[in-house]
C-alpha cells in the first residue's frame, strides 16, 4: 500500500502531478475540497464533481473538482 496521495490538476488541458500529500492528511484535505466546491463530503463510494472560484490577485480563477473511488 502506498504511503501517499497523488494530486493531479490539469492547466489548460494540460495535466500536472506535483509533490505527493502524505496518506494521514488524505481526509482532511479531501473533505475541505469537498466543502470548497460544495460537494457532498460524507459519499465516498461514488464520483463527484464540484466548482470552486476564488479570486486572486484581481483575477477569476475557476476550479473544477472531481472525486472518484479508487
Amino acid at each position: 500500500m502506498d504511503s501517499y496521495v497523488r494530486l493531479r490538476y490539469r492547466i489548460d488541458g494540460e495535466l500536472e502531478e506535483k509533490n505527493p500529500i502524505p496518506l494521514q492528511l488524505r481526509a482532511q484535505i479531501t473533505s475541505r475540497l469537498k466543502i470548497m466546491a460544495g460537494m457532498d463530503i460524507a459519499e465516498k463510494r461514488t464520483t463527484a464533481d464540484g466548482h470552486i472560484e476564488i479570486r486572486h490577485q484581481n483575477r477569476n480563477i475557476d476550479f473544477r473538482v472531481s472525486t472518484f473511488p479508487s
